[in-house]
């Protein structure tokens, strides 16, 4: 019988030695990027989780430690969610080399796979992403990449716009694997979202609907606005307050 944990996974604002600066060449992982990140969370990325149909999962969100003083009052907004856990550590290599032990140790005994989904802090996701995942692993193989190709890229503030995204191997990316107690669990974090094909691995696409939202906005790294052009209508299922 299939027994799994799932844990999505969110990188805050852990210092990277190769990340320095936006694509506009702007200082970012200062305190003005932290309080413009912190107004996308909350508008985007924290009610579009909150809002999944199916609550069978935990998301852990990864802050830099030197920094818990400047997100308390964020800290204090998600305390109120019992599927949300903050973990404080010191930079990107240490969240590297503790993630697959971190999530070990906090699966059930009774586990025999664990469903790890990548979810960036200024992006969201539709009402029944998990569901639809979690309902999907029980007719595929572990060890398998699971995805949603298709999903909408808005423009944040300017002048808002929307448009469908046919992206496959993007940033929301699901890895269901088999556990072997003997070792650390890979999890989707484990690779580059781009890379998994060129390793071999099963890709298996949940269904065509838009099930993701990626939010361009002027801190990107590296995410610019393309698509088909599409209404507003199409935002319904992602619970943003701010786009009614």
């Amino acid at each position: 019988m299939l027994m799994y944990d799932h844990f999505i996974i969110t990188r805050f604002n852990l210092k990277k030695d190769d990340w320095k600066s936006d694509k506009n060449s702007e200082k970012i992982l200062d305190p003005l990027w932290l309080s413009e990140r912190i107004e996308l969370f909350k508008n985007y990325c924290l009610p579009s989780v909150v809002h999944q149909r199916s609550k069978n999962f935990k998301w852990l969100i990864f802050f830099e430690k030197s920094t818990k003083d400047e997100v308390l009052d964020l800290l204090e907004l998600m305390k109120q969610y019992s599927f949300i856990e903050a973990v404080f550590l010191n930079g990107y290599k240490e969240f590297q080399l503790n993630l697959p032990k971190l999530l070990k140790g906090k699966m059930k005994s009774s586990s025999n796979s664990l469903l790890t989904t990548r979810l960036d802090n200024d992006d969201a996701i539709h009402e029944n992403f998990i569901e639809e995942i979690q309902n999907s692993i029980e007719f595929i193989p572990e060890n398998s990449i699971v995805q949603f190709p298709y999903g909408i890229c808005l423009q944040h503030r300017k002048s808002k716009r929307l448009a469908i995204q046919y992206y496959p191997l993007n940033q929301f990316l699901t890895l269901f694997e088999k556990v072997d107690p003997s070792k650390d669990p890979l999890t989707v974090l484990g690779k580059e979202h781009t890379m998994w094909k060129e390793e071999g691995w099963n890709i298996h696409d949940v269904r065509n609907e838009l099930r993701w939202l990626q939010v361009v906005h002027e801190r990107n790294m590296l995410n610019s606005f393309n698509g088909t052009p599409v209404l507003k209508k199409h935002l319904k299922g992602f619970n943003l307050e701010n786009e009614k």
